[in-house]
């Protein structure tokens, strides 16, 4: 067997490996809630039991919209490799300032400052994607800032010989290093919904696309102190 059909092969198994737990786990919970809360709401509407039965309706539409999003993200994610995404040579400038500005309220709100470089290096990609990569990444600096700290963003940008490597740091509460890989994994959590709102679907994501676009992505990281993560292309 050639190297190529070797890492093709081992990709299709890891693939089948994460529909088989995502159906096997993240999809039951909800189908469970479904079940349950259905028999519950239908007993109680029998009994007249109106306010407890929007209750439990809420909780219904709850599930259902978590199925949703759930299995959408898997055909997202799926589809990434499947079809073939158009690449060309995109300017960074732009991409960044697109995923600001679809984050604006949450950066405002929140009282965070992103810095970036000006005139940033063009790359090889999906303008798309991209932007959806880097709104990811400072979402999630937003998302897990320290409580007592001014969150700042700083995405910079260094050219090598051989590739382009953006730099997305941040001050947050940091990711410890037993972490590194799992939280590349797609719907792996490190908080419970209760603690941060999410499905674990936005790191999964952004490691297929920049994978798709040809290049690598990796972090450092220290608790207390924060995150830096390395996206590593190939120059245009």
């Amino acid at each position: 067997m050639s190297k190529q059909n070797e890492i093709r092969n081992n990709a299709v198994d890891s693939d089948y490996e994460l529909i088989t737990y995502v159906l096997s786990h993240d999809l039951k919970k909800p189908l469970r809630v479904l079940d349950t809360e259905y028999a519950e709401l239908v007993t109680l509407l029998k009994n007249k039991h109106i306010f407890l039965g929007n209750i439990y309706l809420h909780e219904i539409e709850a599930a259902i919209q978590d199925m949703k999003i759930l299995i959408n993200a898997l055909l997202e994610y799926m589809n990434l490799r499947n079809h073939p995404v158009m690449l060309t040579v995109v300017n960074c400038d732009n991409i960044i300032l697109k995923a600001i500005s679809n984050l604006s309220e949450q950066i405002i709100a929140s009282n965070v400052t992103v810095n970036y470089a000006n005139e940033l290096h063009t790359i090889v990609g999906s303008e798309k994607y991209l932007i959806y990569v880097f709104r990811e990444l400072i979402e999630n600096a937003i998302k897990f800032r320290k409580k007592d700290v001014d969150t700042v963003i700083t995405i910079s940008c260094i050219e090598y010989k051989d590739k382009i490597q953006y730099i997305v740091e941040d001050n947050s509460i940091g990711i410890e290093e037993e972490f590194f890989e799992i939280i590349f994994t797609l719907f792996q959590r490190l908080h419970t919904k209760e603690e941060v709102i999410g499905y674990g679907i936005g790191l999964g994501m952004c490691k297929r696309i920049i994978e798709v676009c040809g290049g690598t992505i990796n972090l450092e990281s220290e608790v207390g102190k924060g995150s830096k993560f390395y996206l590593n292309f190939r120059k245009s």
